[in-house]
């Protein structure tokens, strides 16, 4: 029986069938080229560098690439570090419920990105600042007192409610991050770095609202967030198949028409709002586009009513609530297959996370 001939693997390239040919084609042609004449010499020289073009093309690659590759290392080294002025810093996003909050980012100050590597010190009292959502907190670099060349980094936010933020650099050590809670405007040191402007071309920033450490008020019994309450039926409940699992998992959906008033379900502080959205849809690309409202309760949990209509929020950040007060109108916006409104109420963790928690409301419905 003839052997069967070997299967190429498919990951070969089209050059490896060629290699296995040259044992025998040089002893073969070896033999030939004692016994043929001049011009059969030049043909069969001809024929060896047919087969053997693509050593030689692979050859000239190889040699020159470590010259070629040293160079535009060498100046992106020096260079594509500063480029940091050009491209946001960091996307911040926090997943809320069904909803995607996404976050402006404000360039650093003092960017030197323009200047040489050689004009980038900074003098003793100069600071680098980035700061995220409209200046809720910043990060500050400031040079330390000594010749190590080291920048501080430190984190202070700027308007009194608490956030929960997760800092990840390749700047904090082996974790990559640093956790912090901003309860009050003291500034928290995070790290160090030798690199500003690499620190801020490279960091990315993930937060949530509220009270880490909340401890829900289990007596509190909520109002209806839409009035009168028998008029909005729940359409989705606690463990809901469609989105109410997880960290959503004791969240409520009330069916109501757009344009519907909503009230607050407990009084507090608004600790975050968006009103811009305009798209809705069933899938949850469309979650980063929900108008909502946030409210911090004297516990450290926030209430958070999601997919308002476009310009359907009434209130500001920082605005004290009362219980039963207009805070904004239903809508369909955000990760919604319907009109409705999105209540649950929520703590704040770190990495951008969140756990929703049960509650009750003051007519539990049948």
């Amino acid at each position: 029986m003839t052997a069967p001939l070997p299967i190429m693997p498919a990951t070969s390239s089209i050059i490896t069938p060629r290699f296995g040919q040259h044992q025998w084609q040089n002893e073969w042609r070896h033999k030939w080229l004692h016994k043929k004449s001049v011009s059969g010499r030049l043909r069969a020289f001809f024929a060896w560098a047919l087969d053997a073009w693509p050593l030689v093309a692979l050859a000239l690659c190889i040699w020159p690439s470590p010259l070629q590759a040293s160079a535009p290392h060498a100046l992106s080294t020096l260079v594509g570090s500063t480029k940091h002025s050009s491209k946001p810093i960091a996307s911040a996003t926090t997943l809320r419920a069904i909803s995607l909050l996404t976050s402006a980012v404000q360039v650093p100050s003092n960017s030197l990105s323009n200047q040489s590597p050689s004009k980038q010190s900074l003098s003793k009292s100069m600071q680098r600042e980035g700061c995220f959502d409209e200046r809720r907190f910043c990060f500050l670099l400031s040079e330390k007192d000594d010749t190590s060349g080291s920048y501080v980094i430190r984190v202070q936010r700027y308007i009194d409610l608490p956030v929960a933020l997760t800092l990840y650099s390749t700047d904090l050590g082996y974790k990559a991050h640093a956790n912090a809670f901003l309860a009050n405007n003291d500034p928290i040191v995070l790290g160090e770095t030798q690199s500003p402007s690499r620190f801020f071309s490279t960091m990315r920033v993930k937060w949530t609202v509220g009270n880490i450490g909340a401890a829900h008020n289990s007596e509190y019994r909520y109002a209806s967030p839409l009035q009168p309450q028998q008029s909005y039926p729940i359409v989705q409940g606690v463990n809901g198949k469609f989105s109410h699992f997880g960290a959503s998992k004791y969240a409520l959906d009330f069916g109501a028409s757009e344009g519907t008033p909503v009230l607050a379900a407990r009084g507090g502080i608004v600790i975050d709002t968006k009103r811009n959205g305009k798209k809705g849809g069933p899938t949850p690309d469309f979650a980063k586009h929900a108008n909502y409202v946030a409210i911090l309760h004297d516990d450290g949990t926030t209430g958070e009513y999601y997919h308002l209509k476009y310009e359907g929020v009434v209130v500001k950040r920082e605005q004290r609530i009362t219980q039963g007060q207009l805070i904004g109108y239903t809508g369909n916006t955000g990760f919604s297959s319907l009109p409705h409104l999105h209540f649950g109420v929520y703590v704040a963790k770190f990495h951008g996370r969140y756990q929703s928690v049960p509650f009750s409301l003051q007519n539990p419905r049948l």
